[in-house]
């Protein structure tokens, strides 16, 4: 939510915006797990459950930094639609003159 682009306000103001909750509590946005939590969330997910530690973090990847993709889910639209893509899967046949295949963010740090 830090992006010039991003959908919401920027964590910072998410006490004025989401009093007493998270922007996420009442999302039906999930992740999509294979086999658990993964080893970089793990404490995470045990301290704060595992919805809030994919959206929160933090993560723990040993100093190498953190990338995510957001997928649109035919089960589920945002109010408004999915309009913050800003990639093509590489295998896409015309990848390089579109971004819609879902959005990707991340850092070259842990947090």
């Amino acid at each position: 939510q830090m992006c010039r682009d991003d959908a919401g306000p920027p964590w910072l103001d998410d006490v004025e915006h989401y009093p007493n909750t998270r922007y996420h509590t009442e999302s039906p946005a999930w992740p999509v797990l294979d086999g658990g939590c993964p080893a970089p969330l793990v404490g995470a997910c045990e301290s704060k459950g595992v919805k809030a530690a994919h959206l929160d973090g933090p993560v723990a990847c040993g100093g190498s930094g953190w990338f995510c993709r957001i997928m649109p889910d035919d089960e589920w639209e945002p109010e408004g639609g999915f309009r913050d893509g800003n990639f093509a899967h590489c295998n896409a046949s015309d990848a390089d003159e579109r971004d819609d295949d879902g959005h990707c963010h991340g850092s070259s740090y842990d947090d």
